[in-house]
């Protein structure tokens, strides 16, 4: 059970939303855990969240503070790294280069392979 802390003047409030602000400027997807949990207890302060608990909770502390802060203060959406790239350039090119096949090609029959009580092996094609 999280210990439930006292409300925070206006001023350090706003002092811990523009440090948290800065932060996901920087690193969007990196989680200062302290700073998240304390925010989140100020916005939820029925529904208080224990910093020292299990980090199982820490995206969703980190996604409901990051919407509640985007909802009330009208903060434009912060962006979000992709942790790969895509080249696309491969799929760009010109339409001559694409072949449009009208008819597949038919499939071999899977051939089956039978055991003889000497031990050889036949398919059923050879048979």
């Amino acid at each position: 059970m999280a210990k439930m802390e006292a409300k925070l003047s206006e001023y350090e409030f706003n002092k811990l939303v523009n440090q948290w602000v800065e932060e996901k400027k920087v690193r969007p997807s990196k989680v200062n855990r302290h700073l998240t949990y304390t925010l989140y207890n100020q916005l939820f302060n029925q529904n208080q969240r224990d910093v020292k608990a299990c980090t199982c909770a820490d995206k969703d502390t980190d996604y409901k503070v990051t919407k509640q802060l985007e909802k009330y203060l009208k903060l434009e959406p912060l962006p979000i790294e992709s942790t790969f790239k895509i080249d696309m350039s491969s799929m760009m090119g010109d339409d001559e280069e694409f072949i449009v096949f009208d008819e597949e090609a038919p499939k071999p029959k899977r051939q089956r392979k039978t055991v003889t009580k000497n031990g050889t092996t036949l398919t059923e094609n050879n048979k």
